[in-house]
């Protein structure tokens, strides 16, 4: 394992420990999100995903925020697509999604509640190589009743915290 890649898997496993949810390491593969690396929390209700899952760019924290970072080539190729809904709080329309994206990239962090699955939550944030760019994505997914506004604010604090750690590691010094 090189040095980069054990420093995001321990930064991925320390926030599952803090946070006692499942904590998963994505990447863009030009179309959607993939997991590569999941830290399971300690919680006994968990969300399970295993590396290699698929997270759709429209309707998943760590899609949304990876999609928000991609180019305006994959951008519009993605939003004028057919959006397939999951669960009646997916959002189909390509002008909502948009200005989401816009949000997106400015905090540098996203959220889904029940978008993908109704008894699903997620927070996402960004990490970035040394040159900014968007290289993978922190993801805490939450079952959707330990998913109030409270807690939402404490593990996006927890997950934008751990991306910016492992940023750092990885080169990329905020301006």
């Amino acid at each position: 394992m090189t040095d980069q890649a054990s420093a995001e898997t321990r930064g991925v496993a320390a926030l599952a420990e803090r946070s006692g949810e499942t904590v998963n390491l994505s990447v863009w593969d030009g179309h959607q999100a993939i997991s590569v690396y999941q830290a399971l929390g300690s919680n006994a209700i968990t969300h399970y995903a295993a590396p290699g899952q698929i997270n759709p760019a429209h309707c998943t924290a760590s899609g949304k925020l990876l999609l928000a970072f991609a180019s305006e080539h994959e951008i519009d190729k993605i939003l004028s697509g057919k959006l397939h809904r999951f669960t009646e709080h997916t959002k189909t329309s390509s002008a909502t999604l948009r200005k989401e994206l816009v949000q997106i990239r400015a905090e540098g962090s996203a959220i889904n509640y029940g978008e993908f699955a109704n008894d699903v939550g997620a927070v996402a944030a960004v990490v970035r190589n040394m040159d900014g760019h968007a290289q993978a994505v922190v993801t805490i997914t939450v079952p959707i009743y330990r998913f109030s506004s409270e807690r939402q604010a404490m593990l996006i604090e927890m997950v934008v915290a751990t991306a910016s750690a492992i940023s750092a590691q990885l080169g990329y010094r905020h301006a």
